[in-house]
This record gives structure tokens, C-alpha cells and sequence, in this order.
């Protein structure tokens, strides 16, 4: 395919790059209360994203990405998580254990994807409250370990198979663990109804 004025497939490509970064610059990432209209969004996020609808966890925060065009906002993006028990002062051997950290599900749409903006939701999910420094885990999909990775996440054990998974995604899983001194930003645990500013990022090639 040559658009008018290229002379190339290669300047095309080029072009399609410039017009996927430029909509990309305009994504902001909202901290959201766990609602049912926020529900019925991330909702319909999961199931764009990965063919299966997974509603927010309860007792999950959750960190919208949202994409301005044309007068529309688009859900491009999300994450949730779950902070440690700071009662629970022994750590546990369970991966799943409320001692640590968890991300529970992050999903950016496959237009937006390496673009930044999974990073800019993970940064902006461990920015805020002070708690107790506690390792972050994540069972991520298979395909998504090297995005983890690069995040400094380590493998913690063998891949998982999951055999009830109705996701193709999903059906093997990856234990991963970030072990840093920075805790996840929460109102779940911070007893306010209020929501933090909006932040207008501008995103970056990962």
C-alpha cells in the first residue's frame, strides 16, 4: 500500500508509526474508584483485550488509561492491584499471599500496545502511600513476561497450566515478583472517596 505523496511502502510505515505515537501523546491515566461504572468498563477493556470479561477484584484499586479523540473517550488501558496486609508481619512462603503486593490484571489494547502506556500504569500504580516495603507479584500471562521483565520482575518458579482458562491467554501463567522499596498507591486502604488529579502523561516509546 502507497499513500499519495510517499514513494515507498517504507515512508508509509513511517507514517503509520508518526500517527500511532501522536494518538499514544494523548492518553492520560485516571485513578478510579471501583464502581459499577468503572466495573463495566475495565470490563469491557478485558474482554477487547483478551476475548474473556474479568471484573475488578474486590478490595482492588484500579488505574484507568484513557484515550481523547475526536471529542469520545476511549478506555485503552488498565490496572489493578492489591496492597499487602500490613497486618501480616511474617512473610509467606504462598506466592498468593496477602503479605506481598499484587497486580492482579493489566491490559492495554493491542493498538496502544508499545507505546508505554502499560508502564506509565504500573508507575503510576506504585507512586503514593507509604506502607511497609513489600515485594510486588504478578502471575502474568506467558506472552507478557518480557514486558515484566523489563520491569525488573523475575520468574519465580515453573510456568503454571491453567486447564479451566476460557482465554488462550491465560492458560499458562508465569509467577513473577518485583522486590523494591516503593509501596502501591491505594484508596481502597486510604479511607478517602476522593479521586487523585488527573495526570496528563505524555507516553514514551518503551
Amino acid at each position: 500500500m502507497v499513500i499519495a505523496g510517499s514513494s515507498s511502502p517504507l515512508s508509509t510505515y513511517r507514517l503509520l508509526s508518526r500517527l500511532r505515537k501522536r494518538r499514544s501523546n494523548m492518553v492520560e491515566i485516571v485513578e478510579e474508584l471501583r464502581n459499577s461504572k468503572t466495573r463495566h468498563k475495565f470490563r469491557q477493556l478485558a474482554r477487547e483485550t483478551s476475548g474473556e470479561i474479568f471484573d475488578i477484584p474486590e478490595e482492588n484499586s484500579i488505574i484507568m488509561a484513557y484515550d481523547y479523540m475526536k471529542g469520545k473517550i476511549t478506555a485503552v488501558g488498565g490496572i489493578t492491584f492489591k496492597l499487602a496486609d500490613t497486618n501480616k508481619d511474617k512473610e509467606d512462603k504462598q506466592f498468593l499471599s496477602d503479605f506481598f503486593h499484587h497486580v492482579t490484571f493489566l491490559f492495554v489494547k493491542s493498538d496502544y500496545q508499545g507505546n508505554g502506556i502499560g508502564t506509565r500504569l504500573m508507575e503510576q500504580a506504585k507512586m503514593g502511600t507509604y506502607l511497609p516495603a513489600r515485594a510486588i507479584h504478578v502471575q502474568s500471562a506467558q506472552r507478557a513476561e518480557g514486558f515484566f521483565s523489563k520491569l525488573g520482575f523475575v520468574r519465580c518458579g515453573d510456568p503454571l497450566e491453567i486447564v479451566y482458562s476460557g482465554s488462550h491467554l491465560f492458560r499458562t501463567l508465569i509467577n513473577m515478583e518485583l522486590k523494591e522499596s516503593f509501596c502501591l498507591v491505594s484508596k481502597a486502604r486510604s479511607g478517602t472517596d476522593t479521586l487523585s488529579p488527573v495526570k496528563h502523561l505524555k507516553i514514551q516509546q518503551d
